[in-house]
């Protein structure tokens, strides 16, 4: 883009100068991509991401001492520390000092495992949401620097056509030219751009996710909601116990799709 940048704003003396910008531009991509690579910084984010959900979401099932088992845990494509740390990290903390009575039962179904849930769903709702709309905003967006490529170019030609035919002076057309240079190139390499953001960020496979993600906690917070309009005489810990499983089953399972997803984007090349 900096080669041709100079066509509406500068002489062909000036060039060099939006030719030195570009240069420094894609040399600051390529050092970028390479350090970044050699660092493993897309890799490292992945994995502590990993150990952070991983943590955050065990806390509604440390309160009854009820953990994922060993061969539950999802396994990591290159690396299996995250799973590692965060399995040991949570024996550390070892078993509640507590009595499972039925008011500690109904206290973490009502202040941690309802809360959580709520959370939880409002979040994927939401998230789904934005990434759908962004997913569409994007799409719109590059066609429309497409379709503004495609009259753009068109308008120059009538311009070019008209003034062949003595409708209006040569002048305007030639005078134009660079202007329309530049937009005939820059508007369909942004309009690539926008493109290539919108597939590779995968907008709408992540809101899928979340949608899915969404329905199975409002269906979970509905049996929540309906133990705690029930009788607390008639609350277990296995019923409890068993809900805080499956919560963590839900979100360990969306862990896994956005693990699917991230951990086959290699960024091999600047792009």
């Amino acid at each position: 883009m900096g080669g041709i940048a100079y066509l509406p704003f500068a002489s062909s003396n000036e060039k060099w100068i939006f030719a030195a910008l570009e240069l420094a531009l894609l040399g600051s991509i390529l050092a970028i991509t390479m350090i970044g690579q050699k660092r493993r910084w897309h890799s490292r984010w992945f994995e502590t991401r990993r150990v952070a959900e991983y943590v955050r979401h065990a806390l509604v099932m440390l309160p009854l001492g009820v953990v994922r088992a060993p061969s539950r845990w999802p396994k990591g494509a290159e690396t299996s520390w995250p799973e590692w740390y965060a399995r040991r990290s949570l024996r550390e903390a070892g078993l509640p000092r507590a009595q499972l009575s039925q008011a500690y039962l109904v206290s973490v179904l009502r202040n941690l495992l309802a809360t959580h849930v709520e959370q939880q769903r409002d979040y994927h709702r939401y998230k789904a949401k934005r990434l759908a709309t962004a997913h569409r905003n994007l799409d719109k967006l590059s066609e429309a620097l497409f379709a503004l490529a495609v009259l753009s170019v068109s308008t120059y030609l009538v311009l070019k056509f008209g003034g062949v035919q003595h409708w209006w002076s040569k002048d305007i057309a030639e005078n134009s030219s660079y202007l329309f240079t530049f937009l005939g190139v820059a508007l369909p390499t942004f309009g690539a751009a926008i493109a290539g953001i919108r597939y590779f960020g995968d907008f709408e496979r992540f809101a899928s996710i979340s949608d899915v993600t969404a329905e199975r906690l409002a269906g979970i917070h509905v049996r929540i909601s309906q133990l705690l309009e029930g009788p607390e005489s008639a609350l277990d810990y296995g019923q409890v116990a068993e809900l805080a499983r499956e919560v963590d089953e839900t979100v360990i399972n969306e862990i896994e799709s956005w693990q699917a997803v991230f951990a086959g984007k290699h960024v091999a090349v600047p792009v």
